[in-house]
């Protein structure tokens, strides 16, 4: 492995979560309706962040569940307890909001987050705990594996 993924590694062994920041603000270079043909093809599940991380548990040997079926639907269950979210940093509102309809873009962003923490205190209380990464932090770190 070429990469150092100890902050990736250091987070599955221990009690935090890591969490990326973003800023706001961009506008939109596309019309309405190429927007919404980009937007219908984002895909929740199988993206090449999850897959990249899928088989960096699979080097060190990490006994995990893929898509396990667990209240939030986290992208892995690690085996003591650890539930593992791949965000993306739009949908999870830590990227640009589109100018175009941007009160729309803030509430649904501000939902995504408000449930993003609801999860988190959930799982929590179940006894999980919770790591929540970025995917272009996934994907920089781990694409060269």
């Amino acid at each position: 492995m070429k990469c150092d993924c100890s902050a990736i590694r250091k987070a599955v062994t221990e009690d935090n979560d890591i969490l990326a920041a973003g800023e706001f603000g961009m506008s939109d270079v596309f019309d309405k309706k190429k927007r919404s043909q980009i937007m219908s093809r984002i895909r929740s599940k199988g993206t090449k962040p999850e897959l990249l991380f899928k088989q960096f548990l699979d080097e060190i040997g990490a006994q995990y569940e893929y898509q396990p079926s667990i209240f939030g639907k986290p992208d892995f269950l690690i085996k003591g307890g650890i539930v593992v979210f791949i965000d993306s940093k739009f949908w999870h509102g830590k990227g640009n909001v589109p100018k175009q309809n941007r009160d729309y873009w803030l509430k649904k962003l501000d939902r995504n987050r408000k449930r993003d923490r609801e999860v988190n205190k959930r799982l929590r209380a179940e006894g999980y705990r919770v790591l929540r990464i970025e995917d272009k932090m996934v994907t920089s770190m781990l694409r060269d594996m």
